[in-house]
């Protein structure tokens, strides 16, 4: 009998940071044997205790997860996965390979990339949409 011997791979993990920066792209775990893969959770909103004039920001958070659960959460958030800048939305996505989570995708297709706005572009599409209507 071969006795084999199955590596785990690693996964960026953070909980609730502002932005894709700091511990999301510093910090890394390696996964239980069953968690396959990397989650990733973007949320866009303001933070809790919501006021007029507190500016909308990035959350992201990252882990090892299985696959079910990784998919679940992803079909979970989906309808959420609205990338509205004047909306609170939120984004799962679910990717294997060591690592894989350093760039934040959307969530809703695993080949696109999400663009990371910085406050001042993200007024600036706002603006532009709002001249529209």
């Amino acid at each position: 009998m071969k006795n084999v011997t199955a590596s785990a791979h690693e996964c960026y993990v953070c909980v609730g940071q502002a932005g894709n920066g700091g511990k999301c792209t510093e910090t890394v775990a390696l996964c239980e044997y069953e968690e396959q893969s990397c989650m990733t959770t973007v949320s866009w909103g303001s933070t809790p205790g919501w006021r007029l004039g507190v500016p909308m920001m990035l959350f992201v958070s990252k882990q090892c997860a299985t696959d079910d659960y990784c998919e679940e959460m992803r079909l979970k958030n989906l309808p959420l996965c609205t990338r509205i800048s004047y909306e609170d939305w939120r984004c799962t996505s679910c990717c294997k390979g060591d690592r894989c989570n350093y760039y934040i995708i959307d969530g809703a297709s695993p080949h696109r990339a999400f663009p990371l706005l910085t406050g001042a572009a993200l007024l600036l599409l706002a603006l532009a949409h709002l001249r529209r209507l």
